[in-house]
């Protein structure tokens, strides 16, 4: 039985676009293997560490003290790869906060007992605080959950006396850390608000420290699931996408 002509070619039609869904689907999951169970290097850039300040909002009357810590989130990297060294430069207005202490945390000493050094450094001129620590030898490094709020050190900001009635913002100017085998990328884009109020309309509340409900230990401060989720959707949507046009050309 001889088969039409127009039927033979729909039929390498179908079957070629069969084989083409079915590369991009291949493809797609090797990429979403790759998002979520990433090799060397790429853990570190799939997994970036954060850091972020407790309270993230505070009132505090001028001339009055308040205490920021600092907080890392780093999660583990391959073959539980964690953190042996971190330095970051915290940023602040020194016309209305003095950076009047810094107090290293414990953050780095967990982990496997090894020896941990601390540096700290303040510069009231252009309002920075730098803070380093380093574990020696790095004894597997440390890693941590998103719930976790052991502190990498604890600043220390006298208001100015004469300060107005305002917000201001400390933020941070720069990070680095290291992993054991690769450089471990930092997201420093949270913040902490500080209120400055007057002795004179009535004070605020004891030591000025108002919850941080954005931060809470809700898994939100993980910053690599919301990423790999966004990608993998992307790339299902773009198959089923691809796969409709298929469809409509053959009708």
């Amino acid at each position: 039985m001889t088969v039409p002509d127009h039927e033979a070619r729909s039929r390498r039609e179908r079957s070629r676009v069969t084989v083409g869904i079915s590369v991009l689907v291949l493809i797609c999951g090797v990429l979403a293997v790759g998002l979520v169970a990433p090799v060397g290097p790429a853990a570190a850039g799939d997994n970036p560490g954060l850091l972020g300040f407790d309270p993230a909002e505070t009132e505090v009357d001028r001339g009055d003290t308040v205490e920021v810590n600092v907080w890392f989130r780093a999660m583990a990297g391959y073959s539980d790869d964690g953190v042996a060294s971190y330095e970051y430069a915290v940023a602040y207005d020194p016309e209305l906060l003095t950076a009047v202490d810094v107090e290293p945390g414990p953050w780095l000493e967990r982990g496997e007992e090894t020896t941990v050094s601390h540096e700290t450094d303040i510069d009231e001129a252009a309002g920075l605080v730098t803070v380093a620590a380093e574990r020696d030898p790095p004894a597997g490094g440390v890693g941590d959950t998103a719930e976790d709020r052991t502190p990498t050190a604890t600043i220390t900001f006298e208001v100015a006396p004469d300060a107005p009635a305002t917000e201001t913002v400390v933020g941070f100017e720069s990070a680095d850390a290291q992993l054991l085998q690769y450089p471990l990328p930092v997201l420093t884009d949270r913040e902490a608000v500080v209120e400055i109020g007057s002795t004179e309309s009535g004070g605020t509340e004891a030591d000025g420290v108002t919850p941080d409900a954005e931060d809470g230990a809700t898994g939100g401060d993980d910053p690599s699931a919301t990423t790999v989720a966004a990608i993998i959707g992307l790339g299902l949507v773009a198959v089923g996408t691809l796969a409709i046009g298929a469809v409509r050309r053959l009708r």
